[in-house]
């Protein structure tokens, strides 16, 4: 794993929590309108390449074999998701980076568990007609 990361000793609660804020939109609008220089052309054009990235690394997540493949994706996909206003998802994925053992089935379930219910909100919100 890589130098710096979080390791075990974070508590499984801040893991097992629900959603930070259950009427907040999964997508921040005002960071991504910042981003884009409020172009909504690009904006559509970004929320699609994030769409097609956040299954591409969500399939990483559940296939990581090693604790540093499993750290790359969320780190990976973290970053991506703070760049669109994906802010609940990117604090998800913050957790997830503190995964010390990708062998710890129990918490490794919890956090897909977790990164994919975000990933569907944001799904849902980047396919409505009104994102």
């Amino acid at each position: 794993m890589p130098t710096g990361t979080p390791d075990s000793d974070c508590p499984d609660a801040a893991v097992e929590t629900s959603l930070a804020d259950p009427g907040a939109a999964p997508i921040d609008l005002a960071i991504l309108r910042r981003y884009t220089m409020d172009d909504k052309a690009l904006q559509k054009e970004i929320l699609d390449l994030f769409a097609g990235q956040l299954d591409v690394l969500l399939k990483s997540l559940h296939a990581a074999a090693t604790t540093e493949d499993w750290f790359r994706a969320a780190h990976t996909l973290k970053g991506s998701a703070r760049a669109v206003g994906a802010t609940l998802l990117a604090s998800a994925l913050e957790d997830a980076e503190t995964l010390s053992d990708v062998q710890d089935t129990g918490r490794r379930q919890v956090l897909l568990d977790r990164l994919e219910a975000e990933a569907g909100s944001v799904r849902a919100f980047i396919l409505s007609p009104n994102s």
